[in-house]
């Protein structure tokens, strides 16, 4: 199947994830509770966009600067907000890898790996904090599996990603189509275990500024508690990773915040409009930015 193919699939998908699911909310309710907003919260939740923003930079720089001290703050910005306009069309995000061809100075598939690297360490921190949800609100015999799962992953972020490592070496060896995955995981050398322990502490920091962002929209809409927010946010992060099957993860996220807000009383056409603000604020926005900057770094190689 080509790439055109399959990505008219996802998005497919996503119109038909919508569609049904705001049937069954009805559009009548989604655009009167949107009506009803908390302009104060979602003000407050466009600010956090600043912050969000520059510790993704920090992170996405610090990686960068591991490699190539030339590196520019305007080319790291750049190239950030670049990956965010790829990310729009790609199942979980994966087109933000693109940011790495838009550094210059290192081989395009090292910089790429570095992206890599930068993708992996935000969806640890997702793993890790689903997994703590899951050890709050599910039996003991599934909380010890999550506390295994929060081990491992702390455990191989600590130690620099050896085991992905040498899994990426090994499929690339076997399949020739995967050679370039060598030249990729050349990105990953940079790491040390120093820079693990930064990158590992500025994704959870970011990690925090989104759960914050995305529970202040819940609360521009309804009254939710905070122990029902850090029960059941992580769980809508983690559904989302863990099933890429729509670009941006569009009606997946969107699902998923309406099946388990609803459990804490939440309106679902309250649970619908956050979660979709979410993306709005957090993706969208820097997304459209990050377009203009596309053709100035291309005339810049």
């Amino acid at each position: 199947m080509s790439r055109k193919a399959s990505l008219a699939i996802k998005f497919g998908i996503m119109f038909v994830v919508l569609a049904l699911l705001i049937a069954k909310i009805h559009p009548a309710s989604i655009l009167a509770t949107l009506s009803e907003v908390n302009r104060k919260m979602v003000l407050w939740v466009l600010l956090l966009l600043v912050p969000n923003l520059g510790v993704q930079g920090l992170r996405w720089g610090y990686l960068v600067r591991r490699v190539e001290r030339e590196a520019g703050i305007r080319e790291i910005v750049a190239s950030l907000l670049v990956g965010f306009s790829f990310g729009l069309v790609s199942p979980g995000r994966v087109g933000e890898l693109v940011r790495g061809a838009y550094v210059r100075g290192e081989s395009r598939l090292r910089m790429v790996g570095l992206a890599a690297v930068d993708k992996i360490y935000q969806v640890a921190t997702v793993v890790i904090a689903g997994m703590i949800s899951l050890i709050l609100i599910k039996p003991l015999a599934i909380g010890m599996v999550a506390l295994g799962i929060i081990c491992l992953v702390l455990w191989e972020c600590s130690n620099n990603l050896n085991l992905l490592k040498k899994l990426l070496l090994k499929v690339s060896s076997i399949f020739h189509f995967t050679r370039k995955l060598s030249l990729i995981v050349e990105g990953f050398e940079s790491l040390s275990r120093k820079s693990s322990v930064v990158v590992l502490g500025l994704s959870i920091l970011f990690y925090a500024i989104y759960f914050t962002q995305f529970y202040f929209l819940v609360l521009a809409f309804s009254p939710f508690p905070f122990r029902a927010a850090v029960r059941t946010i992580p769980l809508v992060f983690l559904f989302k990773t863990a099933l890429p099957i729509t670009p941006v993860d569009i009606g997946v996220r969107e699902a998923t915040s309406v099946l388990l807000f609803s459990q804490y009383g939440v309106d679902k056409a309250c649970a619908f409009n956050a979660a979709f603000l979410l993306f709005v604020i957090n993706v969208l926005l820097p997304a459209l930015v990050g377009v203009f900057f596309i053709p100035t770094i291309r005339l810049k190689r």
